[in-house]
Parts: C-alpha cells; sequence; structure tokens
C-alpha cells in the first residue's frame, strides 16, 4: 500500500513538474521571441531614422555646397580677372633662377619666423601682427623694416596695438553692416544652422518621447503579462495543495478504518487465541495431575514394598546379631569362669 502510494505521489509530481517546466519553457519562449521582435523593430525603427538623418544630412550638405558654389562663382567672377584691367603680358623665368629664388625664399621664410618671435618678444600683439599682414612671404622685408624701427621706438608698439584694435572694432561695424553682403551670408548660415539644430532637436525630442511612451507601454504589459502569470500560478498552487490535502484526509481515514478493523481482527484473534490456549492448559493441567496422582500411587506403591523388604531385611539382619551377642557373651562368661578357676 505505502509503495502505491510512494509510486502514485512520484507519477503525480513527475507530470506536475513536467507541466511546470513545459509552462515554464513556454513562457521563457514567449518572452524571448517577444524581446527579439521588440530589439528587431527597434533596430529597424532605429535604421530607418539614421537613414532619414542621413540622407537629410546629405539634402542639407548638397544644399550648402549649391550655395558655397554660387557665392564662390560669384566672388570668382569678382576677383580672378577684373572687368577694369586688360590682360597683361606675364614674365617667364627659368629654372635656374627659380632654384636661387626658393633658396632665398627659405632663407628669408627663417628669418621672417625669427622677426615674428622678436615681435612677439616686444609685446606686439596678434591682431597687430594679422593686420599688417607680417606672416605673408610677400611681406618679410616690411617686417624686417618693422621691427628695425619698433626696436629704435618701442613706443609704437602701444602705439600699433591701440590703433589696430580701434581699427578692428571700426572694421567690425562695417562687416556687420545689414548692408554687407558678407554679413548677410554669414547671417543666413547662422540662423539656418540654429534652425537646423533646433529642427534636429525637436525631432530628436519627439522620438524620445515616442520611444519612452513605448518603453513604458511594453513594461506595462510585460507587469501585467507577468501578474497574471503570477496568479495563474498561485491558483495552481493552491488547487494541487487543496488536492493533495484532501487526498491526505482520505487516505488518514482510510488508513485509520483499516487500522481499526486490523485491531478488532486482531482482538478477535486473540482471545480465540486465549481461549484455545486455556483450554490447552486446563487439559494439560489435568493430563498433569491424573498422571501426578498415578505416579504418586505407583511410587507409594513401591515404597512400601522397598519399606517392607527393609524392615524384613532389618528384623533378619537384627535377630542374626542377637544371636551373634548372645553366642559372644557366652563365650564371654565361659572365658571369665575359666580364668576363676
Amino acid at each position: 500500500m505505502s509503495r502505491d502510494r510512494a509510486e502514485t505521489d512520484f507519477a503525480r509530481t513527475q507530470r506536475q513538474s513536467l507541466f511546470d517546466f513545459s509552462l515554464q519553457r513556454t513562457r521563457s519562449d514567449f518572452e524571448f521571441n517577444l524581446s527579439r521582435t521588440r530589439q528587431q523593430s527597434n533596430y529597424d525603427r532605429s535604421q530607418k531614422r539614421s537613414t532619414n538623418d542621413f540622407y537629410l544630412s546629405r539634402r542639407r550638405q548638397e544644399s550648402d555646397f549649391n550655395h558655397s558654389v554660387e557665392v564662390m562663382a560669384e566672388a570668382s567672377a569678382k576677383s580672378q580677372m577684373s572687368i577694369y584691367q586688360r590682360v597683361a603680358v606675364q614674365r617667364t623665368t627659368d629654372a635656374g633662377v627659380l632654384m636661387t629664388n626658393a633658396q632665398d625664399q627659405l632663407q628669408q621664410m627663417r628669418q621672417q619666423s625669427s622677426d615674428l618671435e622678436s615681435l612677439r618678444g616686444m609685446g606686439v600683439s596678434d591682431n597687430t601682427i594679422q593686420q599688417l599682414g607680417l606672416t605673408d612671404p610677400e611681406n618679410a622685408q616690411q617686417l624686417a623694416r618693422f621691427l628695425s624701427e619698433v626696436q629704435d621706438d618701442p613706443r609704437l608698439v602701444q602705439q600699433f596695438n591701440r590703433n589696430i584694435a580701434q581699427r578692428i572694432k571700426a572694421a567690425t561695424n562695417l562687416v556687420t553692416d545689414e548692408s554687407s553682403s558678407n554679413w548677410e551670408e554669414m547671417t543666413r548660415q547662422y540662423n539656418q544652422g540654429r534652425e537646423r539644430g533646433f529642427d534636429d532637436f525637436r525631432r530628436a525630442q519627439h522620438r524620445a518621447q515616442v520611444d519612452f511612451r513605448r518603453s513604458m507601454d511594453q513594461s506595462e504589459s510585460d507587469y501585467e503579462r507577468s501578474m497574471d502569470q503570477q496568479q495563474e500560478d498561485y491558483e495552481r498552487m493552491v488547487r494541487r495543495q487543496s488536492t493533495l490535502f484532501e487526498q491526505s484526509m482520505n487516505r488518514q481515514d482510510e488508513d485509520y478504518d483499516r487500522s481499526m478493523n486490523r485491531q478488532s481482527m486482531q482482538f478477535d484473534k486473540t482471545m480465540t487465541r486465549g481461549a484455545d490456549d486455556y483450554e490447552r492448559s486446563m487439559n494439560r493441567q489435568s493430563d498433569a495431575f491424573d498422571r501426578a496422582m498415578t505416579r504418586g500411587a505407583d511410587d507409594f506403591d513401591r515404597s512400601m514394598t522397598r519399606s517392607s523388604n527393609a524392615f524384613d531385611r532389618s528384623m533378619t539382619r537384627g535377630e542374626d546379631d542377637y544371636n551373634k551377642s548372645l553366642t559372644r557373651m557366652v563365650d564371654d562368661f565361659n572365658k571369665q569362669e575359666d580364668r576363676a578357676n
């Protein structure tokens, strides 16, 4: 019985474990496929956004490039060849002269670098150097002369720095004049960059909000599904416990009835055995008493016979001893009489 119950409980536990494993595996597969689908969707969405951003940036670059080409073409038309000057014949130079010029220019560039360091060491500002064009190799000789004059009169440093600062301020007013085409172009590019940046910012914010809402919706859906699964698991566990409890109570009732029946049968057997044993014991005692009485009578007869035989032997021996004593007394009396004579 216990082995059958153990096998039944083992089989039921195995079925329940297999069911729980299958259910958990099904849920894991569902969660994996759902996560994979979401990741694929997020990847596709990110790819689509990246592609849209790429083509948007490319369109902007093409637009900026085309606009720059238009501006460059307008500037080139004004700067490359002046419409007020005729095309003049240019002078050409041979290779030897070019090499000599290259070596002289290298030496002048090195000297120019040294002179610039000397000027900066004397306090000449970068704005002054830039406005005078002293970094231009064509102005190397002007730089050497300017350095010589500044060394002779160091007060020129402050004067030039102050004048150049005022010049830059005045030039700034001219450059930023609302009628300046360059300022208009710079303002257009700045405003366009701000608008594009703000547009990109709003688009990124909108995407972030959409992604956040989607993530929150997915999290809420996952939470509700998890709570439903937990509720389902809890109810299944309660049903199993209730079933096991009822089965345990039924088994206890069966065991109790079986135990009472066994005890009743055992009591009947015990009483029957007791009566049989009592009867056998009484029969044995009666037989033993009869045998004891028979043996007692036999022993008494044998004892009486033995006592009679012993008495006879004793009387015979007493008579013999008495005769012997009388004979000895007569002999002793005769011996004493002979001795007295």
